[in-house]
């Protein structure tokens, strides 16, 4: 029994691999009787330019008209022509030092005003810094995190708590006194 079930499977498996042999070894051919072939083409390609004047100041009035696209000399077809600012990627240095106290809710609020008007596909990073450098948002464009790690920020009130020992500059971050 079990010989008579291995030689039917084996027998299976030979017409299988014939069938597979068979089917791999076939033509197939479109209704003119040949062999299709694969093409395939760019029909678009996307050139990004700058212009600038002799001044160095960029120039963004332009239109398809100004431009002329040539390939190995010859002139090329524009069948787009778009005016786009790139996204960009924007730091906010926001100084939260001793000198900023009284001031920095209006640094927070300019840095809030400005973010507000960066388009939706730039992003920001909010750095920190006084004694030292810290990044309270990386990259994002996430406008509702940038506005929280803008706020973050709290007035910084150096007090001595006895002169020449230790000067308490923020909740948690203490500093030697000078």
């Amino acid at each position: 029994m079990r010989r008579g079930a291995t030689r039917r499977s084996a027998t299976k498996l030979v017409v299988a691999a014939a069938l597979v042999v068979s089917v791999a070894g076939a033509t197939i051919l479109d209704a003119r009787g040949q062999v299709p072939a694969f093409r395939a083409g760019v029909d678009v390609i996307a050139l990004n330019v700058t212009v600038t004047d002799a001044s160095r100041r960029f120039v963004t009035d332009l239109t398809e008209r100004d431009f002329r696209v040539l390939e190995d000399g010859r002139e090329q077809e524009m069948v787009l022509f778009q005016r786009v600012a790139p996204p960009l990627a924007v730091a906010l240095l926001i100084d939260s030092s001793a000198s900023m106290e009284g001031s920095l809710g209006i640094a927070q609020e300019a840095a809030i005003g400005f973010s507000r008007q960066l388009e939706s596909t730039d992003a920001i990073t909010v750095v920190d810094f006084d004694s030292r450098v810290r990044i309270a948002q990386d990259f994002t464009k996430d406008r509702a995190a940038t506005e929280d790690a803008i706020h973050r920020f709290r007035n910084v009130a150096v007090r001595l708590d006895r002169p020449g020992l230790i000067a308490r500059t923020r909740p948690g971050y203490y500093a030697p006194a000078r």
